[in-house]
C-alpha cells in the first residue's frame, strides 16, 4: 500500500494519508496533484512536484533518514555512500564538507593514471584515443610525436597527432585502411583480386562499391573520388568548394567544417558597414533615418544618435518677449536647409515660450 506525505497548519510534524495505489514502490504522491516522485526527490530543492510540495519546509526540518541514509541540513536523504564522494549530492552541499578527506586512487603498474583520476592501459598513451575523457593521454607532456610502437605493433607515420597511433601488424596489407591516410595499406602489399561489388582503387585497395564518390577518402589516394559528379546540395545546405553540404548554419561560425575552410572564406563572413542613401542619416547604430528627423528631439534612430549636438529651442525663461522669440525662431530656421523648416516647427510647437507667444498673437 502506498502512502504520500502531507503537512498542514495542523500536523508540523510530517502526516501521513492514504493515497490512490498508483505510485510504486519507492515513489510518493505529490499533494495537490497525481504526480509520483522518487522518495529521494523529497526535500532535495528542485521543485520536483510542481507546486513546492515536496519542498514543504515544516517537512523537511522534521524528516527522518534511513539508517543507511545522509540527512542533507536541507532536510533531504541521500545514500550513505555519497557522502564526501567529490560530488555535491545535497542542494546545500552538506554532504561534500571541508572536513571530508579524500585517498588519491592508484592505478596498476601497467596502467596510468589520468588527470581525472581515471587508470587505462599503459599502451593506450599516444595512440590517438582520447581513452581518458579529458585528453590527458594524448596530450604534449608525452611527447606523442615521437612515440615509437612495440614490435608487435605498426606505427601509421604520416599521421599528425592526435591521429597518430599505432596499429597491431595484424592489421597492415589487410585490405582496410586503419591508418588516415591508408600508410598500412602502402607496404608492399600482395593485392588480391576485387569482386564485383568492391571498387579497385588506384593504390591495389579494394572499398565496396558504395563508398565510390561518397565525398571521403576511402582509398587512400583519392582515386574512388575522381571523376565524380556529386549531387547539387539542396537549399539548406551550403556547398563547400571540395564538394562538400554543411548546413548553411555552420558557415562563418568559425570553424572549419568543410574541411577545406570554404565555409570561413572572408569574402562570406565580412559583413561590411551598413550605409545610407544621401537623402537619410546614418545613425550610430547603423539605422537609416529621413534627413528631416534629425534634431526634432525624438529619437529615431533608437539610441539617440539623430539628437547629439543639436540646438536646443528656446524657452520660456529664455524669452524676455515675443520679439526675442521670433528673433530667435528665425535664427533657428535659417540655419536649416529650406527642408528642414518642419523638423523645427515640430519642436517650437512643443516650447512654453512659443504657446505663450502664439496665445497672444494667432497665426503666429
Amino acid at each position: 500500500m502506498t502512502y504520500m506525505w502531507w503537512v498542514s497548519s495542523k500536523c508540523l510534524s510530517g502526516c501521513l494519508f492514504q493515497a490512490d495505489r498508483t505510485c510504486q514502490p519507492g515513489y510518493v504522491k505529490c499533494m495537490n496533484s497525481t504526480v509520483c516522485i522518487p522518495h529521494l526527490f523529497l526535500c532535495d530543492g528542485d521543485n520536483d512536484c510542481g507546486d513546492m510540495s515536496d519542498e514543504n519546509p515544516i517537512f523537511c526540518v522534521s524528516k527522518s533518514c534511513k539508517s543507511d541514509e545522509f540527512h542533507c541540513t536541507s532536510g533531504s536523504c541521500i545514500p550513505s555512500f555519497w557522502f564526501c564522494d567529490r560530488e555535491r549530492d545535497c542542494s546545500d552541499g552538506s554532504d561534500e564538507p571541508d572536513t571530508c578527506e579524500f585517498s588519491e586512487p592508484t592505478c596498476f603498474s601497467d596502467e596510468f593514471r589520468c588527470d581525472n583520476n581515471r587508470c587505462i592501459q599503459v599502451e593506450w598513451v599516444c595512440d590517438g584515443d582520447n581513452d581518458c575523457g579529458d585528453m590527458s593521454d594524448e596530450d604534449e607532456r608525452h611527447h606523442c610525436e615521437s612515440h615509437s610502437c612495440s614490435s608487435s605493433e605498426f606505427l601509421c607515420v604520416s599521421s599528425v597527432s592526435p591521429s597518430r597511433r599505432c596499429i597491431p601488424q595484424s592489421w597492415v596489407c589487410d585490405g582496410d585502411a586503419d591508418c588516415s591516410d591508408a600508410y598500412d595499406e602502402h607496404q608492399n602489399c600482395t593485392r588480391r583480386s576485387c569482386s564485383e561489388t568492391e571498387f579497385t582503387c588506384s593504390n591495389g585497395l579494394c572499398i565496396p562499391n558504395w563508398f565510390r564518390c561518397d565525398r571521403r577518402n576511402d582509398c587512400g589516394d583519392y582515386s574512388d573520388e575522381r571523376d565524380c559528379v556529386y549531387p547539387a546540395c539542396d537549399k539548406v545546405h551550403f556547398t563547400c568548394q571540395n564538394g562538400l553540404c554543411i548546413y548553411k548554419a555552420f558557415v562563418c561560425d568559425g570553424e572549419n567544417d568543410c574541411g577545406d575552410d570554404s565555409d570561413e572564406l572572408e569574402h562570406l563572413c565580412h559583413t561590411p558597414e551598413t550605409t545610407c542613401p544621401p537623402h537619410q542619416f546614418r545613425c550610430d547604430n547603423g539605422n537609416c533615418i529621413e534627413m528631416v528627423k534629425v534634431c526634432n528631439h525624438l529619437d529615431d534612430c533608437l539610441d539617440n544618435s539623430d539628437e547629439k549636438g543639436c540646438a536646443q529651442p528656446p524657452t520660456s525663461e529664455d524669452c524676455g518677449d515675443c520679439d526675442e522669440f521670433h528673433a530667435r525662431k528665425e535664427k533657428l530656421l535659417t540655419g536649416k536647409a529650406s527642408d528642414g523648416q518642419g523638423a523645427f516647427s515640430s519642436v517650437l510647437k512643443g516650447d512654453s515660450c512659443f504657446k505663450q507667444a502664439e496665445a497672444g498673437m494667432p497665426g503666429l
